[in-house]
């Protein structure tokens, strides 16, 4: 995969988590938090299965050979969309994402500098740190 690709399915991906988070959350306030989490994950599990049915061009049954860890991806997500979910009532959508974002980059920032889960080790320098730095900055602004 180029990297305009992954650049265009990085951006769409984040337009997707904006949406989700307020689509979800408004669920959540119809059926209970929990309750949206569940059918939410419902759905994707659906469209997930349909897709990979239709399109995927991996082994489904060579799951039985992967490290129980790389299993925890799903019970992550339903944090992520629980918290998420919650949170959008709350603080508002963008409040709300800007905190998960800076979550979410001072975790990467950990995998990175250790090159945690096989991931490329990529050492945190000054401009890294600096970066991070500016992030929580502006999610205090955000969100005050």
């Amino acid at each position: 995969m180029n990297k305009l690709i992954a650049i265009t399915l990085a951006l769409g991906g984040g337009i997707a988590i904006a949406i989700q988070s307020i689509v979800n959350s408004a669920l959540g306030r119809s059926i209970g938090n929990l309750e949206g989490t569940f059918i939410s994950f419902v759905v994707g599990g659906l469209a997930a299965g349909l897709l990979s049915m239709l399109l995927g061009t991996g082994e489904l049954m060579a799951i039985t050979k992967v490290s129980p860890v790389l299993l925890v991806g799903g019970f992550l997500g339903v944090i992520v969309v629980f918290a998420t979910l919650t949170s959008v009532q709350v603080l508002g959508t963008v409040s709300a994402l800007t905190l998960a974002i800076v979550g979410q980059l001072l975790t990467a920032v950990v995998i990175d500098h250790f090159g945690l889960f096989g991931s490329m080790r990529l050492t945190l320098d000054w401009s890294r740190l600096l970066g991070v730095v500016l992030l929580i900055i502006a999610a205090k602004l955000i969100v005050k």
